[in-house]
Parts: C-alpha cells; structure tokens; sequence
C-alpha cells in the first residue's frame, strides 16, 4: 500500500512469425492438365520451381529459356516472341490462363501483367500443340501457354 521504487528492464521484443507454407499450387496446376501434358512429354515446360528459380523481370525473360522460342527487340524497350522452328514467319499465338490472348502490339505480353504472377508456362512447337490450344487458321504457329498465380488460386477453390 506504500509507494515503492521498482527499476525493469526490458529486453527489445523480437516477433517470431511461424514457418509460412505453401501449398497446393501442384495440385492446382493439375487441374488444367498442366501435369498430364508434360507427362506426355509433347512440349516444353517451366513449372513453379523453375520459374522461382529464374525470377523473371519480364514474361519474355522466362520465354527466352524455352526452346524454339527466340525473344527478339522491337524497339523502345519491347520485345516480340518468335518461333525459331516454325515455317515461314515463325508465328506465336498466346494463352494466358486458358483463354487466347492476342497482342496488339510487340511486347503486350509484358505489359499484360508483371512476371512475379506467372505459375507456370508451356510451350510447343506447331504440330505438337493441344487441340485446346490452337487456334483456327493458325494452326502452323507454335503456342505459348501462361499459368497466372491467380488462376491457381482459382483453381484450388
């Protein structure tokens, strides 16, 4: 009941998070067949540790790791994606999350979302792409095939 003089000394606090971890993102990208397909071994194939491992800045980055792709400058900055194997000019056409995505200009591919979110990517040369990858009339292109870290949220739903 007396006032009394107490002298503490606190040790800095330092949080302690638990471990973070992620799964899941396999058993997503199951689900669109990415797992099926490169089991058949037809393409060529960057899944999320390899697209961990290279960190890309760019999409195009990431493409330049693929065979039978060529990233090539198309001024200021940009670049535009090639076929290295195709007949005639070589032509591309892209998929991102399963549905056609079509640059308007070189580098759109870039500019269409940051290369942090991408999960995964595919690609094949013409006369090895999916069917639910081709498009009408392009059917000698080789295709690109972008798994976006959103779409795997989806999917794990």
């Amino acid at each position: 009941s007396a006032p009394a003089r107490v002298a503490l000394r606190l040790e800095r606090a330092v949080p302690r998070l638990g471990p973070v971890v992620v799964t899941a993102q396999a058993e997503a990208l199951s689900k669109v067949g990415f797992e099926e397909r490169q089991k058949r071994g037809m393409g060529h194939f960057l899944g999320p540790e390899e697209i961990q491992r290279l960190q890309p800045q760019l999409v195009t980055s990431a493409l330049r790791t693929l065979p039978g792709l060529r990233v090539v400058p198309a001024g200021n900055g940009r670049y535009t994606v090639e076929s290295s194997r195709g007949v005639g000019t070589g032509c591309v056409t892209f998929w991102v999350d399963g549905a056609p995505f079509r640059e308007m200009t070189p580098g759109d591919v870039d500019n269409a979302f940051p290369a942090s979110q991408i999960a995964a990517i595919e690609s094949y040369q013409s006369g090895t792409v999916p069917p639910q990858f081709t498009s009408p009339g392009m059917s000698s292109c080789a295709a690109v095939v972008i798994w976006t870290q959103a779409s795997v949220r989806r999917q794990r739903r």
